[in-house]
């Protein structure tokens, strides 16, 4: 695709263009004229010429997917362009344009038949518009097209649902019948309109080690410190926690808050999967844990931003709080219980008191950097805490050894209180409010569906089920004090759907 990027009108009458230099030259059609903006496509294949589109009607590839050239020439054999590409997955300078999750698993046994259970979410991770006109996302099965004067503003994110359905606001459809991500292992790339492969985002089985570090790396900050931010400097931190499978050397990164500035000493490498933290006060460096040295909190606990600054001075990552993002994202998590009256004295049995979260999603989730608030009472989950759908982790007030579904908080005393004065909120990495659960005194309609709503299945019938539908029903029962709306909700249960 040829596009002209000039102020002025560009006449390529005369122009040519040849893979190398051993093949033929093919002419661009006399009278060829692209204005300011405007692209001439060259397809391999047979179709009908038009003023934007010319067809060389070949039965085979013209263009080899490892490596290959393509040369440009005006009416005076000047070259006016070419691109080369190589088996590099990343080329050129680091993309803003990064696979930010995908859903390979939807809901039911057959991904086939629901195609909208699966979703890829792309994010412009830089602080300039992206223009994602004729960009793509490759998978084996086919390439999923931008359209012409797709915009993605920085920080913004867009949803690409596999089936169909109506575009709207950062929601668009790729249009295929059946669900294409494979289960066990795959692997997507997002390419510019040059071919060239910016971000590769693999799951399952599947590794690579050519991922962004943009989409690679997650950053997070916390900015509310337990207690007095003033005199509780490492109450406030900047997480950076690597996705990939490989290491990101961050030598010469820096952390950047304002006119505070925290740079990486040269050789220090954030391994695959590894979480790192940056503290904002003093301490001894160790491996996961580095300290900025100031004497007091420097976060605004009401609005901010951090960045992460490359070598070059480029902005790679920004963390915003509150999320500049209008919706907040849905995971799926839900705290489904909650033990707030110990057995005797809650003083004395603080394990007597828990809280559990439930993964009502059907994606894979992991609690690494996730929030819990109670009162004045703050608790982060740092380690890799994974949970499958339909797990539930149980999380003690007092001490103990954790293990893969309990999680102990470290409190001398109960915290939770028998009245209801005090509810418990659920904080993703971003510290949005994901999920509030109440009891007692304190009211609160931000429990979530999942959370509020207990489901039942009667699913053996009196007598033969196949003629006894009526024997089978589902039960849904209201737990929590507030109504709750079921319009745009659906049963679902193998291809099966009530609405």
């Amino acid at each position: 695709q040829i596009t002209n990027n000039g102020p002025g009108d560009l006449d390529m009458t005369g122009w040519t263009f040849r893979k190398n230099g051993k093949e033929s030259t093919t002419h661009i059609p006399d009278g060829t004229v692209l204005q300011p903006g405007e692209s001439f496509r060259i397809y391999t294949g047979s179709g009908v010429d038009t003023a934007f589109k010319m067809y060389l009607g070949s039965s085979e590839p013209l263009w080899a997917n490892d490596h290959d050239v393509i040369y440009l020439r005006d009416n005076y054999l000047n070259i006016r362009g070419y691109q080369a590409w190589t088996d590099s997955i990343f080329t050129g300078p680091e993309s803003s344009i990064v696979i930010d999750d995908i859903q390979y698993n939807g809901l039911g046994v057959d991904d086939a038949a629901n195609p909208n259970g699966e979703w890829i979410i792309i994010r412009n991770a830089g602080s300039e518009t992206v223009d994602l006109s004729d960009w793509r996302i490759k998978d084996d099965g086919g390439d999923y097209v931008f359209a012409e004067g797709e915009t993605l503003d920085p920080g913004e994110t867009l949803k690409i649902f596999i089936g169909s359905g109506t575009d709207s606001e950062g929601v668009r459809y790729w249009g295929r019948t059946t669900g294409i991500l494979n289960n066990d292992a795959g692997t997507l790339e997002i390419w510019t309109p040059r071919s060239q492969s910016v971000d590769v985002f693999t799951w399952g089985a599947a590794q690579s080690l050519d991922e962004n570090p943009r989409g690679a790396i997650r950053m997070f900050a916390n900015f509310d410190a337990a207690g007095n931010d003033a005199t509780n400097p490492n109450g406030e931190w900047v997480a950076l926690q690597n996705t990939s499978d490989s290491a990101i050397e961050l030598g010469g990164y820096s952390v950047k808050y304002g006119s505070y500035v925290y740079t990486f000493a040269d050789g220090v490498t954030l391994a695959a999967g590894a979480n790192i933290r940056v503290m904002v006060g003093s301490g001894a460096d160790t491996a996961t844990t580095f300290y900025w040295g100031n004497p007091a909190g420097i976060l605004s606990n009401t609005s901010g931003q951090v960045d992460l600054i490359n070598a070059d001075d480029e902005v790679l990552l920004r963390h915003e709080w509150p999320n500049p993002s209008s919706d907040v994202t849905d995971y799926g998590l839900v705290i489904s219980g909650v033990n707030f009256d110990a057995p005797g004295s809650d003083a004395d049995n603080p394990n007597g008191e828990w809280i559990t979260i439930r993964n009502a999603s059907s994606a894979e989730q992991n609690l690494l950097n996730w929030q819990i608030i109670v009162g004045s009472n703050q608790f982060v989950i740092l380690k890799d805490t994974i949970m499958q759908p339909g797990d539930v982790v149980t999380i003690y007030m007092g001490s103990g050894t954790d293990t893969a579904n309990t999680i102990y908080w470290g409190n001398a005393g109960g915290i939770l209180s028998n009245t209801g004065s005090t509810a418990v909120e659920l904080l993703s990495p971003n510290r949005d409010v994901i999920e509030t659960h109440s009891w007692g005194a304190a009211g609160s309609n931000a429990q979530s569906v999942a959370a509020a709503i207990d489901l039942t299945v009667n699913y053996d019938a009196p007598g033969i089920d196949e003629n006894n539908p009526n024997g089978e029903w589902v039960t849904l029962t209201n737990v929590s004090s507030q109504t709750i709306s079921l319009a745009g909700y659906h049963l679902y249960t193998d291809g099966t759907t009530y609405a």
